[in-house]
């Protein structure tokens, strides 16, 4: 597999986690699970997106592996965050649209809690990519 292969996979593999969890589990939907259950799944794709990318991380530079996967996993999370945004406030419950602020609260929270997402999907690749690299240079 190429990194633009693994790249697309780290991007639908968080866009489809994020959604799937805030769409089918209720805990989830309603913001009732604590950070550390919100934030697992993030920390366990990120795990399976560096197993995934065994072989290229080997071959690549730890920069260009690091930046290209987070960026990808990132804007999944992104696009999942979007789409639920726009169906919430326009298909599930439009009325909240016209009360006033509640949008903007809305959006402020989910941009605040998305980047504390991002810093940890940035901070799980880190780990794993520096494991896996220095698992490869022991058994080299």
């Amino acid at each position: 597999m190429s990194l633009k292969n693994i790249r697309f996979i780290a991007f639908i593999l968080f866009l489809l986690a994020d959604y799937g969890l805030r769409t089918g589990i209720d805990q989830y939907k309603d913001h009732t699970v604590s950070l550390l259950w919100e934030w697992l799944p993030l920390g366990l794709l990120a795990c399976l997106v560096t197993i995934l990318s065994w072989k290229i991380i080997r071959e690549k530079s730890f920069a260009t592996v690091y930046f290209k996967l987070s960026v990808a996993s990132i804007l999944g999370l992104l696009a999942a965050k979007a789409i639920l945004i726009f169906q919430w406030y326009w298909i599930i419950a439009p009325e909240y649209r016209h009360i006033e602020g509640d949008m903007e609260v809305g959006i402020s929270w989910t941009l605040l809690l998305t980047s504390f997402s991002a810093l940890q999907i940035m901070l799980s690749f880190l780990a794993t990519i520096i494991i896996t690299k220095g698992v490869q240079k022991i058994s080299a």
